[in-house]
């Protein structure tokens, strides 16, 4: 179901708006429902609120919540007009409704998901920054999977915004569902600029820690099946890692390989010291 003055607020019509909301507001209820289409797909249990924040109508969302519109309402998927907002980028709009219509920061959708860890998603710095300033913001807020904004910001690759969150003390030990954390998911994904940026900081992590992530991400550029494979900056990062073992005194010794050495690699079992590793170049 589609009413009237969705239909209107939709053609962004703002004076056929207002006339309605004028002439007919004992009528009209800001709350019903319904569905639109919207970029060629389905958007459903939207308000006429929640159509004008979608389309990013600054003056109509103004509008409507001045008429009353609920500021917290939520689609079918539990996103409010702040959600949506934030997915948009438009600070304008969610500094409107968090300081004028006292929307709720905090609310999370059904994938317990937060307006930040929207816009970090989404990649929007100057929105995060508004957003990191306000109370009651969780910069280490997980979703359902277990990411918090740091995990996005490190898939997207975003070397700004992760700092810009390492600045408000976001955690880099928090893992997600995969049991991974944002810094191993950076080597894994093999972000070396994000994961040289995150162990440049002095006591972020421990040194077996940054060990382990430095050989992972020289074992992930090493992989075939990705297209970052180079065997190049692998080598270079597992030497950083030998090298960072030895003069730490975490050396590997008596190893016994969880896999026996194949033919594909000449058999070779395992480099334990710089100068093994050394030799297979």
């Amino acid at each position: 179901m589609c009413t009237i003055l969705m239909i209107a607020v939709l053609e962004g019509r703002i004076n056929l708006v207002k006339m309605l909301l004028s002439k007919f507001r004992k009528l009209i209820n800001l709350e019903t429902k319904g569905a639109i289409i919207f970029n060629s797909g389905l958007t459903d249990g939207v308000t006429a609120l929640l159509t004008a924040v979608v389309l990013g109508n600054f003056d109509m969302v103004k509008l409507l919540i001045e008429n009353g519109a609920e500021v917290n309402t939520v689609n079918n998927y539990g996103a409010t007009p702040l959600h949506v907002a934030s997915s948009l980028g438009r600070a304008d709009i969610v500094k409107y409704l968090i300081e004028e219509a006292q929307g709720d920061i905090s609310r999370v959708n059904k994938g317990n998901v937060t307006c930040l860890n929207i816009a970090g998603h989404c990649g929007h710095l100057e929105l995060m920054k508004y957003l990191l300033r306000q109370p009651n913001v969780d910069v280490n807020h997980q979703s359902h999977n277990g990411y918090t904004t740091l995990h996005w910001a490190v898939e997207r690759n975003n070397i700004e915004i992760i700092k810009l969150l390492l600045s408000y003390n976001a955690r880099i030990d928090i893992k997600n569902t995969k049991n991974m954390t944002s810094l191993e998911m950076a080597a894994e994904s093999t972000a070396e600029e994000a994961v040289n940026y995150m162990l440049s900081i002095e006591d972020l992590i421990g040194v077996k820690e940054k060990i382990e992530v430095l050989e992972l991400l020289g074992a992930s550029f090493a992989c075939r099946n990705k297209e970052t494979y180079n065997l190049e900056k692998a080598y270079e990062y597992i030497m950083q890692a030998m090298k960072l073992r030895t003069s730490s005194g975490n050396l590997k010794t008596n190893l016994t390989p969880l896999v026996q050495p194949i033919a594909a690699y000449n058999y070779r079992p395992e480099c334990v010291s710089i100068a093994e590793l050394e030799s297979i170049c």
